[in-house]
């Protein structure tokens, strides 16, 4: 019987040390691409990007999708080996082994969605919990109000760093 439980421990472990070398082979796979999109058309410019800031955002945001949005998040994330749930537990592990001794590391998401959209509480707590982030309403009807709100909580959040959104 013990020598059943060790062999199932052991395998467990096998298992889990695929699946992360698989999440940190993806994560890679997203950074690249993402970073070559993005600097393809400005080869002349410094480019500057965090993919860790845009895939926790983009991971949030897949964990509240549905349907082909879902789809198309979880594949341009190439989280398709992973469940929503591993996914999140899997942003929450990755934004907290950057904090060591004397590091100081700061990321800072918020979804902002249309005050006729609901929230989910189980959403809420799920950015919160995993994600270290929130979701609110806002009116967009009055657009520069709403781009005034985020901006103070942009500038807020990065220490006046960053005061204004891009919008594209």
């Amino acid at each position: 019987m013990k020598w059943c439980l060790v062999t199932a421990i052991f395998l467990n472990y096998l298992l889990y040390q695929e699946v992360a070398a698989n999440v940190i082979q993806d994560r890679n796979l997203f950074a690249t691409e993402l970073f070559q999109t993005i600097a393809s058309d400005k080869q002349y410019e410094n480019v500057i990007i965090s993919p860790v800031a845009i895939q926790t955002a983009l991971g949030l945001a897949y964990y509240g999708a549905d349907g082909k949005t879902a789809t198309e998040l979880q594949r341009s994330l190439h989280a398709q080996s992973q469940s929503r749930n591993g996914i999140a537990k899997s942003y929450h592990k990755l934004l907290h082994s950057f904090v060591k001794p004397k590091t100081t590391l700061e990321i800072a998401n918020k979804i902002y969605a249309k005050d006729e959209l609901v929230i989910e509480p189980e959403f809420r707590e799920a950015a919160q919990k995993y994600f270290d982030s929130d979701a609110e309403q806002l009116d967009f009807t009055d657009e520069p109000k709403a781009v005034d709100k985020i901006n103070k909580w942009l500038a807020e959040k990065t220490n006046g760093k960053i005061k204004h959104v891009w919008i594209i």
